[in-house]
């Protein structure tokens, strides 16, 4: 449906065939365009387009047949058809999955609506639509020079930020990370990446860069992935979570100074734990707490002593290999909840390893 005074395209249908459902829908399409009914309305003269059924439903509007063989009848509609076909992209769909033919809809669906909206005159624009006050422009020299010289002060900006960051950064987290990127094949030619990621913790980037080489090694990584952007987005995440995960362990030492009464209730609770468990099995009854708890005081409270149980235990590195795919499978419990549990059981593992290889701390 097209208005012949303004030449807007006002309503569209897709069919298989011409019918009458279809005349019908291209209508109530260019009404809610428009905001009202057209007084009259033109169709040419076919029989489905002036049928009982579609002259009712175009009521009140008159309904007016166009003049056989005369094409200049209908010549506003035409000619949109042709406009369509010589500006619009190639209406092709690629692809032989439907991921692929899905991303392809889309850039088409993107493609039309870009042109569309390109196309709207804007009042900042002094009534120019964006296209029009592009092809417009002309710049001056002077301007030119302007801009060029603003982007190379941005440019030196942005470099001596980077150098700057650079020459804060933990050598040891640098060398760590320039190290993970190379085994990880992520690219970092001019160590930018490297510079960005050494601002978080240790912890969080090592554990980043676990969870990066997992899913890597498992294929679980979503095709097209930014490598570098998906591992600083992990990276970012954890080291936020780490930092409350932190200041709930000074909490709990805080709460455990001034014997809080939950705490009071835990402690019981541990120490019935410890009278009837063996010591080798103190670690898993730990860890089965921690995986129940509710409040996070509870179950953080729960991770520490379940940690120092296992350090304290003869074979820790393959209690801890069992303790951790039973953690794992615990699906019950939150996701970061399960994380944290095993970091916390690694690094007590870590330590209790260092302290046996090197027991003068030599």
């Amino acid at each position: 449906m097209a208005d012949p005074a303004s030449n807007a395209v006002t309503g569209v249908t897709v069919t298989d065939t011409e019918n009458e459902q279809a005349v019908l829908a291209a209508f109530e399409h260019g009404k809610q365009t428009a905001g009202e009914p057209p007084l009259a309305l033109t169709l040419d003269n076919k029989p489905s387009n002036h049928s009982p059924a579609v002259e009712q439903g175009v009521a009140p509007a008159e309904l007016l047949r166009s003049t056989p063989g005369r094409g200049q009848a209908k010549a506003p509609l035409e000619g949109t058809f042709g406009l369509f076909q010589q500006t619009a992209p190639p209406l092709v769909v690629q692809g032989s999955t439907p991921r692929e033919r899905a991303r392809s809809y889309l850039a088409l669906l993107f493609v039309l609506w870009a042109w569309a909206r390109n196309g709207k005159p804007r009042r900042k624009l002094g009534g120019l639509s964006p296209a029009d006050a592009h092809a417009q422009s002309r710049p001056t020299e002077d301007q030119l020079a302007a801009a060029m010289k603003w982007f190379a002060e941005l440019r030196r900006r942005q470099e001596q930020t980077r150098k700057t960051r650079a020459q804060k950064a933990d050598p040891i987290r640098r060398a760590l990370l320039e190290s993970a990127l190379a085994e990880l094949g992520i690219p970092d030619t001019e160590g930018r990446l490297a510079a960005s990621l050494a601002r978080y913790g240790i912890d969080a980037l090592l554990r980043a860069i676990a969870a990066f080489r997992a899913r890597l090694e498992r294929g679980t990584l979503p095709p097209d992935v930014d490598a570098g952007r998906y591992l600083a987005g992990f990276a970012r995440n954890l080291d936020t979570r780490l930092d409350l995960e932190r200041m709930g362990e000074h909490l709990l030492a805080i709460r455990l100074r001034h014997r809080d009464l939950s705490l009071d209730a835990l402690q019981r609770d541990m120490r019935s734990l410890q009278s009837v468990t063996q010591a080798e099995h103190q670690p898993q009854a730990a860890i089965d707490c921690a995986l129940a708890a509710g409040p996070s005081i509870d179950f953080r409270f729960w991770v520490r002593v379940a940690a120092d149980a296992l350090a304290a235990t003869t074979h820790a590195v393959a209690n801890y290999r069992h303790l951790v795919r039973r953690v794992a499978a615990s699906f019950s419990t939150d996701r970061d909840r399960r994380a944290a549990l095993i970091d916390a059981l690694a690094q007590a593992v870590a330590r209790a390893t260092e302290t046996a290889q090197h027991p003068l701390g030599a």
